[in-house]
Protein backbone atom coordinates (compact mmCIF):
# COMPACT_ATOMS: atom_id res chain seq x y z
CA UNK A 1 0.00 0.00 0.00
CA UNK A 2 1.33 3.82 -0.96
CA UNK A 3 0.51 6.80 0.35
CA UNK A 4 -0.39 9.83 -1.61
CA UNK A 5 -0.17 13.03 -0.41
CA UNK A 6 -1.87 15.58 -2.18
CA UNK A 7 -1.20 19.29 -1.04
CA UNK A 8 -2.63 21.12 -4.42
CA UNK A 9 -5.88 21.65 -5.71
CA UNK A 10 -6.97 20.66 -8.42
CA UNK A 11 -8.41 23.94 -9.66
CA UNK A 12 -4.99 25.45 -9.06
CA UNK A 13 -2.46 22.81 -9.98
CA UNK A 14 -2.02 19.97 -12.26
CA UNK A 15 -0.84 17.76 -9.50
CA UNK A 16 -3.98 16.43 -8.06
CA UNK A 17 -5.16 15.06 -11.33
CA UNK A 18 -1.40 13.76 -12.03
CA UNK A 19 -1.90 11.72 -8.91
CA UNK A 20 -5.24 9.95 -9.81
CA UNK A 21 -3.54 8.11 -12.98
CA UNK A 22 -0.83 6.19 -10.34
CA UNK A 23 -3.34 5.80 -7.11
CA UNK A 24 -4.31 1.88 -6.86
CA UNK A 25 -7.71 0.66 -5.16
CA UNK A 26 -5.49 -0.62 -2.34
CA UNK A 27 -3.67 3.06 -2.03
CA UNK A 28 -4.47 5.42 0.73
CA UNK A 29 -4.78 9.46 0.06
CA UNK A 30 -4.22 12.24 2.73
CA UNK A 31 -5.55 15.82 1.46
CA UNK A 32 -3.39 17.89 3.29
CA UNK A 33 -2.91 22.20 2.87
CA UNK A 34 -4.86 23.36 -0.38
CA UNK A 35 -5.16 19.82 -1.81
CA UNK A 36 -8.02 19.72 1.21
CA UNK A 37 -10.20 21.59 -1.55
CA UNK A 38 -10.67 18.60 -3.87
CA UNK A 39 -12.65 16.69 -0.79
CA UNK A 40 -15.49 18.84 -0.90
CA UNK A 41 -18.86 16.90 -1.60
CA UNK A 42 -20.06 16.47 -5.28
CA UNK A 43 -16.64 17.91 -6.92
CA UNK A 44 -15.67 16.05 -9.65
CA UNK A 45 -12.20 15.72 -8.51
CA UNK A 46 -13.57 14.65 -4.94
CA UNK A 47 -15.99 11.54 -7.02
CA UNK A 48 -12.40 10.67 -9.54
CA UNK A 49 -10.76 9.66 -6.30
CA UNK A 50 -13.50 8.02 -4.46
CA UNK A 51 -13.81 5.94 -7.88
CA UNK A 52 -10.03 4.85 -7.17
CA UNK A 53 -9.96 4.01 -3.88
CA UNK A 54 -12.11 3.97 -0.66
CA UNK A 55 -8.82 5.02 1.52
CA UNK A 56 -9.74 8.95 0.86
CA UNK A 57 -8.24 11.50 3.96
CA UNK A 58 -7.94 14.64 4.83
CA UNK A 59 -6.41 16.39 7.55
CA UNK A 60 -9.16 17.71 10.14
CA UNK A 61 -7.16 20.64 11.30
CA UNK A 62 -6.57 22.02 7.73
CA UNK A 63 -9.75 21.67 6.91
CA UNK A 64 -10.48 23.59 9.80
CA UNK A 65 -7.61 26.46 9.21
CA UNK A 66 -9.96 27.07 5.58
CA UNK A 67 -13.09 27.22 6.91
CA UNK A 68 -14.10 24.08 4.73
CA UNK A 69 -17.34 22.46 5.33
CA UNK A 70 -19.11 20.08 2.83
CA UNK A 71 -16.63 17.91 2.50
CA UNK A 72 -17.88 14.37 0.83
CA UNK A 73 -18.77 11.87 3.92
CA UNK A 74 -16.92 9.27 2.38
CA UNK A 75 -13.48 10.83 3.32
CA UNK A 76 -12.21 10.06 6.37
CA UNK A 77 -10.71 12.96 9.24
CA UNK A 78 -7.83 12.45 10.54
CA UNK A 79 -5.60 14.14 12.93
CA UNK A 80 -1.52 15.18 12.82
CA UNK A 81 -1.04 11.47 15.02
CA UNK A 82 -3.18 10.05 12.27
CA UNK A 83 -1.12 10.95 9.22
CA UNK A 84 1.77 10.12 11.43
CA UNK A 85 0.62 6.70 11.35
CA UNK A 86 -0.53 6.46 7.93
CA UNK A 87 2.61 7.14 6.62
CA UNK A 88 4.52 4.74 8.61
CA UNK A 89 2.20 2.09 7.65
CA UNK A 90 2.56 2.54 4.18
CA UNK A 91 5.38 0.98 1.80
CA UNK A 92 6.04 4.36 -0.12
CA UNK A 93 5.02 7.95 0.64
CA UNK A 94 4.39 9.79 -2.60
CA UNK A 95 3.75 13.55 -2.16
CA UNK A 96 1.76 15.43 -4.90
CA UNK A 97 2.85 19.36 -5.20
Amino acid sequence: MNLHIVHKSAHAHGSASDALTLISPDDKVLFIDDGIYNTLNGTTISQAYLQKTTHCYYLEEHASARGISGISSQMTACSMTDFVDLSLAAQHNISWY
